[in-house]
């Protein structure tokens, strides 16, 4: 057992040090029941922030999204995960001081979407939403994601539309470091190439079945991210990588209130 264990763990480190050799941002999808890869990485700290949640999935959830930005970052950054320093914002968003590269990290449903964007200058901040189709799209969660321009082009939009939309914004919403402290109403779209565009957002069309993917950054769109699929060991030890420009699409975001931003 510790032997497969230490095999999927290096083949892991492998493929993040390949896309990490590339330069480019990459996200990595990590199936929920792959937990038994990161054991033994979390800090005092971070295991004493799991006994606050009650229930077992989500502490499982949480295990994961503290245990892989650990883990990951040690193998990019070449030191134990244990000694990684993460701080917060005031918005809650996790960031290592004094390093030039950024990452972001989702959960939702089985998989953990984690992040990585080498360099700040190119691409600003990063941010990054996975939404699981599972759930009613109802009113409230119109009222916080769409503005009213937005409702009404997008009232008889199929739920995983909506989902997708959500996604976007909740990712956009991330990059900026404010996650849910805005109200996704606030960002609006605007064309692509708009000099005044805040975030850009890129979406994955369909790369898993009932989900929806999108990954922003502040400083301009990257010329291509690639995506990790870390299945399940009873997908048969499934590994993909997917380039951005297959199966995804681009816009991007201004906020129309600017006080949070002025203040983050």
């Amino acid at each position: 057992m510790y032997m497969l264990r230490q095999h999927k763990i290096s083949i892991l480190q492998k493929k993040i040090e390949h896309l990490n050799n590339t330069a480019l941002p990459f996200v990595m999808l990590f199936h929920i029941q792959n937990l038994e890869l990161l054991q033994d990485v979390l800090s005092v700290e971070e295991q004493r922030l799991m006994e606050r949640f009650l229930h077992p999935y989500e502490q499982q959830r949480r295990f994961v999204s503290f245990a892989l930005r650990r883990l990951v970052l040690s193998w990019i950054h070449k030191q134990s995960p244990q000694t990684l320093n993460f701080k917060s914002n005031a918005y809650g968003r996790p960031f290592l001081p004094s390093v030039k590269d950024d990452f972001n990290i989702s959960h939702s449903g089985d998989w953990i979407a984690f992040l990585y964007s080498p360099s700040f200058h190119l691409y600003g901040t990063c941010g990054v939403d996975v939404q699981e189709h599972g759930c009613t799209f109802d009113d409230a969660m119109m009222h916080f994601c769409l503005s009213e321009e937005e409702k009404a082009c997008n009232e008889h939009l199929h739920t995983k539309d909506r989902f997708a939309l959500f996604a976007q914004k909740e990712a956009a919403s991330k990059a900026l470091g404010l996650g849910l402290h805005l109200p996704f109403h606030q960002l609006v779209p605007k064309p692509l190439q708009k000099k005044n565009a805040c975030v850009f957002v890129t979406s994955f069309i369909d790369l898993l079945p009932s989900y929806s993917l999108s990954v922003a950054f502040t400083k301009g769109n990257p010329t291509s991210v690639s995506c990790l699929i870390f299945h399940s060991s009873s997908k048969n030890e499934t590994y993909e990588n997917i380039f951005m420009h297959q199966g995804a699409y681009s816009t991007s975001y201004q906020v129309e209130s600017t006080s949070l931003l002025n203040s983050f």
